[in-house]
Order: C-alpha cells, then structure tokens, then sequence
C-alpha cells in the first residue's frame, strides 16, 4: 500500500535513515522518481529473499546462505544501507568459509536491519516521516 512517492528527495529525517539518499541518487544519476521506485522494488522483493535466507540458514545451506547474502547485499548497497550491507557480507563471508555455527545469529542481525531499511521506504512511500512510522 504504497501512496505516491515524496520526489522532492531526502526526507526531514535523512540523517538517521537507513537509507544514504546521496550515493542511492548517485547511483541513479540523480533520477529521483527512478531511486523511489527502485526502493519500491526492493521492499516488494526482500520478504521473498529474507525467506529464501532464513530456509537457506535454517538447513545450513552454505551455498544458498552465500548466493541469497551477497544478493541482498548488492541490493541494500545501491541504497547506501552500510547497516545492512555489512551485515548481509558478514552472512556472505561465514558461509563462504564454512562456518554456520553463528548463522542464525547473523541472520536476525540482518533480518533486523532490513527491516528498519523496509519501514523507511514504507515511511518515505507513505509520506510519513521515519520517527513517526516506528510507533505504528
């Protein structure tokens, strides 16, 4: 239920964003309805791909770990979400090489950071400022 994006740019509260709106609009050559809906794309996508971790984890899948990590990683980069970016390598580089004993941990750290990325663009889609969106 996303509303018409705010293409004005960078909401009031930026600053505490997951999101870095400057690299995200650079990566778009400054196209701001194209960053909005790329941002669309991912929030629609990355409950799919979060599930695909969480099976790929659960079953110590190091293979699948890694593909789906380094996925949403590259995903959350094109947004400058260092948070979650750092956190899906973290997954990528444990797969990797070989060690899952701490997987589920880094999961949840991942899990969470893409959802605070996800209730920013749902805030930003919605024209509701970040602050606000966190006491729904």
């Amino acid at each position: 239920a996303y509303g018409k994006p705010n293409t004005k740019g960078p909401p009031k509260t930026a600053r505490t964003s997951p999101i870095n709106w400057s690299r995200g609009l650079a990566a778009v050559e400054g196209d701001s309805a194209l960053f909005h809906e790329l941002l669309k794309l991912f929030a629609q996508e990355a409950p799919a791909a979060l599930d695909r971790l969480r099976a790929a984890v659960e079953l110590k899948d190091a293979a699948a770990i890694e593909l789906t990590a380094h996925t949403l990683k590259g995903s959350v980069s094109n947004f400058g979400a260092d948070d979650a970016a750092g956190a899906a390598l973290k997954l990528e580089t444990m797969a990797r090489q070989g060690e899952l004993g701490n997987t589920e941990e880094a999961f949840r750290g991942l899990e969470q950071k893409i959802q605070r990325l996800m209730a920013a663009i749902e805030s930003l889609e919605s024209g509701v400022p970040d602050e606000c969106a966190d006491r729904r």
